[in-house]
């Protein structure tokens, strides 16, 4: 059996201490994992937002009056829904 130092009981509290520490470490760890993929996922999203409206610009831009009177019609109609 090793020697137990001042700070240790035989109870064990000072190794279930040590024991606690290390689990809140671990779900700190898995928390800042699972934070990292959400952040990550939310980052994609924003990327993919942008590029979509980018990309509708672009089509909007390419569109005759008569055309944007169109779009604006079909938009009104949707809404209504």
């Amino acid at each position: 059996m090793s020697k137990m130092t001042h700070d240790e009981t035989l109870d064990g509290s000072s190794v279930q201490k040590r024991h606690s520490a290390k689990i809140t470490q671990s779900i700190s760890g898995e928390s800042q994992g699972v934070q990292k993929a959400h952040d990550a996922e939310n980052e994609r999203m924003m990327k993919r937002k942008a590029n979509l409206i980018e990309s509708i610009t672009r089509q909007l831009k390419a569109l005759s009056v008569e055309q944007l009177k169109s779009v604006d019609g079909h938009i009104a109609t949707v809404s209504d829904f």
